[in-house]
């Protein structure tokens, strides 16, 4: 996937949000070795800085594109911070870490068992994970939507044997897959967080830079790029049935979208985890068309 970073960087401070409640969570501790999994554009990245101000961080993502945005956002912390371009599933990260720490990425990785794996291997003996992402029902909606999308002759050959990257766990999957690999005390939580956009623009800036990322990096020029956002829109607001952004009307609202988070402790090789998964959220539309 090819991401902008300055747009990611932009609309991102729902996943801010998000990632605040969750290292809120984290108990002040005297970490000296933390991984960011899948730092981005670096907003949680500073968070974590400042919270434990003894620790050296590594900054891990896929995309060149967001940690050259990383870098411009925390040049302020250059002499703690290391920022790598890697994949989760391949990556080598070394030394060990007292805490593994990501926000709204692992959705976008197929292989959770090879994921989980690794970050187990990773962790230092008494060491935390600690990370959400999206899960089961996340943006259901949508994924209605960008199948016909793709069918549109204007877009059909570049999505010919197309599959989005996502993998949006269930929590029993999860539940399961964490103590194959060793992960004990697992808790699961499921609750609904309200995201809305004032305007059309908000909301039309989020699904360019967010939603459709995978279906945009298909597509070879800019021209193909806005027309099937466009395309998208016009097709939200005939399947829901109102004008995203009419005038008038100034609030989108995502009801329920999914989020996993994970607390997992290692002592002795032996992973101890304390699991919340967290908000299943469902779709981003407006909040007078949602379907109770």
């Amino acid at each position: 996937m090819r991401w902008d970073g300055e747009g990611y960087h932009r609309v991102a401070t729902v996943q801010e949000r998000w990632g605040l409640q969750l290292l809120r969570q984290v108990p002040r501790a005297h970490y000296l070795r933390i991984l960011d999994a899948g730092c981005g554009s670096g907003r949680l990245t500073a968070h974590l800085l400042r919270k434990f101000p003894e620790a050296h961080v590594i900054g891990l993502d896929v995309s060149g594109e967001m940690l050259e945005q990383a870098r411009r956002n925390l040049r302020r912390f250059q002499r703690r911070l290391k920022l790598v371009e890697g994949d989760l599933l391949t990556a080598q990260p070394e030394p060990k870490f007292e805490l593994v720490f990501s926000n709204a990425v692992f959705h976008w990785i197929r292989d959770h068992t090879r994921l989980f794996q690794n970050i187990h291997r990773w962790l230092a003996p008494g060491g935390r994970l600690v990370a959400q992402y999206g899960g089961a029902g996340n943006l259901r909606r949508i994924a209605t939507l960008t199948p016909l999308l793709s069918k549109l002759s204007l877009f059909r050959r570049h999505f010919r044997d197309f599959r989005r990257p996502l993998n949006y766990a269930a929590p029993s999957a999860t539940r399961m897959l964490l103590r194959e690999i060793g992960f004990q005390e697992i808790q699961v939580r499921l609750h609904k967080a309200p995201t809305r956009f004032s305007t059309r623009s908000r909301f039309r800036d989020f699904v360019r830079n967010v939603i459709l990322v995978p279906d945009l990096s298909q597509l070879p020029t800019t021209d193909l790029k806005e027309a099937y956002v466009e395309s998208f829109l016009a097709l939200y607001e005939k399947t829901f049935g109102r004008k995203a952004g009419e005038e008038g009307i100034q609030e989108f609202k995502n009801p329920r979208i999914q989020e996993f988070r994970i607390e997992a402790r290692q002592w002795d090789c032996l992973l101890v985890t304390r699991s919340w998964i967290l908000e299943f959220l469902d779709s981003w539309i407006p909040a007078s068309t949602a379907v109770r």
